[in-house]
C-alpha cells in the first residue's frame, strides 16, 4: 500500500478496531477515512455516512470554520496533542443533541497524506459533576459571606 493512500493499511484497522475509545484517522484535507465502531455508537451515525466526509462534519455548526482554521494550523506543524473540552470542545450526534469531548491528536509518522490519528472521549458525566461542584462552590461562598451565623438541621432538629 502506498503511504499516502487513503485507506488504512491492516494492522491499523485492526488496531482501531481494538480499541476501547472513539478513533478517527483524518487525512491533511481533513476527509474521515478510517473510524472504528465506537465513533459510530458516539456519534450515533454509521461509518457509511462518515467515511469521506470533512472531519467538522461532527461538530456543531457554530465551530466549523474555526476548527478548519486550527486543523490547517496544526496540519503543517503536527504533534501529539490532547484538546480538553474546557476549551469549549463539542461533538454532534447524528440527531444534533451535542455532548462535551475531549480529543487526542497524533500524527501518523510516515505519512505521506498526513494521516492523524483522532482519539474521542465523551466527557459529559465529568462536565455535569464539574457543574455541580462548582455550583456548590458558589453556595459556599455565598454562605460564607452571610454574617450572621447559618445553621442547618434535620426533621429532628439536630
Amino acid at each position: 500500500m502506498a503511504p499516502d493512500s487513503h485507506t488504512v493499511a491492516p494492522q491499523l484497522r485492526a488496531l482501531l478496531d481494538a480499541s476501547p475509545d472513539a478513533v478517527l484517522v483524518v487525512d491533511g484535507a481533513g476527509r474521515i477515512v478510517a473510524l472504528n465502531p465506537r465513533v459510530e455508537a458516539l456519534f450515533s451515525t454509521t461509518a457509511e455516512r462518515l467515511q469521506g466526509r470533512s472531519i467538522e462534519a461532527l461538530l456543531p455548526e457554530r465551530a466549523r470554520e474555526r476548527h478548519a482554521s486550527a486543523r490547517a494550523a496544526y496540519a503543517a506543524a503536527p504533534t501529539v496533542r490532547p484538546m480538553s473540552a474546557r476549551s469549549g470542545l463539542f461533538g454532534l450526534r447524528g440527531d444534533g443533541t451535542e455532548f462535551p469531548v475531549e480529543i487526542s491528536l497524533t500524527p501518523i509518522v510516515g505519512s505521506v497524506a498526513g494521516l492523524v490519528m483522532a482519539v474521542v472521549h465523551d466527557v459529559s458525566s465529568r462536565a455535569r459533576l464539574e457543574a455541580v461542584i462548582a455550583r456548590t462552590d458558589r453556595a459556599l461562598d455565598a454562605l460564607d459571606a452571610i454574617s450572621d451565623a447559618v445553621l442547618t438541621t434535620d426533621a429532628e432538629g439536630n
